[in-house]
């Protein structure tokens, strides 16, 4: 009687301390900014006192098909926006404190502008499942001027949350 229930308990033990050799990540390891499209429109018009005044509207516009590639990196980097895209991500390299991206609002016309950002790596625990990665301070934007009227900054930490739009690019409406 004894030995029976001595195999029983040990067969339980074993099974019971079980368990996989690696644990399984559930977060994302890649880190993405994401990039905001947005009009902006210069609107004359009279106060309540009826004085001239010039007004700033900006608001979402959408991009069909837009697309970056990456310029200057050791590997291509291409995002590409679906139809009427609001927004589209891009990476970093934590190699380097900037990263240049040839962007075209519609991946269907050969027009483009160049987007520069400036930012600062940092390593982050994210567990021991998942390891290491990299999380990102924006500094600053730079784009030329053939299709933006301008670019800026709005969210400067760039970590794992995907609802900012960190940078805010601006066309004329």
């Amino acid at each position: 009687m004894l030995k029976p229930l001595l195999y029983l308990l040990l067969g339980i033990c074993l099974f019971a301390s079980c368990k996989p050799d690696t644990q399984n990540c559930y977060v994302p390891k890649s880190v993405t900014a994401q990039i905001g499209f947005e009009y902006i429109d210069t609107v004359i018009g009279k106060d309540i006192l009826q004085r001239d005044s010039i007004y700033i509207r900006t608001g979402d516009t959408t991009l069909n098909y837009p697309s970056m590639l990456s310029v200057n990196e050791d590997s291509v980097i291409k995002f590409l926006g679906g139809f009427k895209a609001t927004q589209m991500a891009v990476m970093f390299n934590p190699e380097k404190p900037v990263i240049t991206y040839r962007f075209q609002p519609d991946s269907t016309v050969n027009q483009y502008d160049t987007i520069r950002l400036y930012y600062k790596p940092s390593y982050h625990f994210i567990s021991n499942a998942c390891g290491y990665t990299y999380y990102y301070k924006l500094d600053s934007v730079r784009t030329t001027k053939h299709l933006l009227d301008s670019a800026f900054v709005n969210v400067a930490d760039v970590t794992q949350s995907a609802q900012d739009k960190h940078v805010k690019l601006y066309f004329i409406d």
